[in-house]
Formats: structure tokens, C-alpha cells, sequence
């Protein structure tokens, strides 16, 4: 029977802990043998981001959850939070800007579309439960 690799990652709310812990879960990956791919990482830090930003906007004391687990064809990353939901209920469609206008932000959730080949959101019981699913890209 083959291993399960799987890991959890605890990390504050803060800017500062987000970049750590992705520093955590590349460093997983390669120790899974799991070929670097930008877009997982691109994705979940624009993601932790975006939870940092808005959904503890007013909580510094935030925590976020990070479950990672190797799949058969790629990776999926579980992030959790118990900050504001989501507008809507639902992850924001992501429209990409209008290149011309030169926006400085409103590129996080397109980007996130663009990298992902599966994305789930949903609010259970107070927590916000967001999870990635990442293809194996041949490079």
C-alpha cells in the first residue's frame, strides 16, 4: 500500500507568517519529490493573502489552516480560516482587469482561477474552508 503524504500547517494572520509558511510547504513538496510548479505556490499565497487582507481584516489574532496532501495526479491545499465569509457566499468570479487600465489590485482571484485545475469554497460552521487542486505539470 503507498504512503499518504499528507501535512498540516498552522500559521498567523500576518503577512510575515504567510510567507513562512509557504516557505514550509514548498520546502514538503520537495521533500516528496514533487516537481516545483510556480502555480501552486502563486495561488496560495495570493489566497493566504486575501484571507489575511479581508477575512481577518479586523481580527489581528486570526489563525489560517493549511492541509496539503499529494494526490495520484497532483496536489490539493485545504486552507481554513474563521474570519468573514466570503461576499456572496461564494469565491469571486475573477474577472482579469482591463490590462490598459494598469490596476494595481483586483489580480488575486483571476490569478488563482488561472492556476488551479479545481477550486471549492464553502462556510461550515464559522470557518471558511477554501481547497486547491494543483494537476502535475510536466516542465
Amino acid at each position: 500500500m503507498a504512503t499518504k503524504h499528507c501535512a498540516r500547517f498552522s500559521c498567523e494572520a500576518t503577512a510575515l507568517a504567510v510567507r513562512h509558511t509557504l516557505q514550509e510547504m514548498t520546502r514538503r513538496l520537495s521533500d516528496w519529490a514533487v516537481p516545483a510548479d510556480p502555480r501552486v505556490e502563486l495561488a496560495v499565497a495570493e489566497a493566504m493573502n486575501n484571507i489575511v487582507e479581508h477575512a481577518y481584516a479586523d481580527n489581528p489574532d486570526g489563525r489560517i489552516l493549511l492541509d496539503l496532501e499529494l494526490l495520484p495526479e497532483g496536489v490539493s491545499v485545504a486552507l481554513s480560516d474563521r474570519g468573514l465569509a466570503m461576499p456572496d457566499g461564494a469565491v469571486p468570479i475573477g474577472d482579469m482587469p482591463a490590462p490598459e487600465t494598469l490596476p494595481e489590485g483586483g489580480w488575486g482571484w483571476s490569478l488563482i482561477h488561472a492556476c488551479c485545475d479545481g477550486l471549492h469554497y464553502e462556510r461550515v460552521q464559522g470557518a471558511n474552508e477554501l481547497t486547491m487542486v494543483f494537476q502535475r505539470v510536466e516542465i
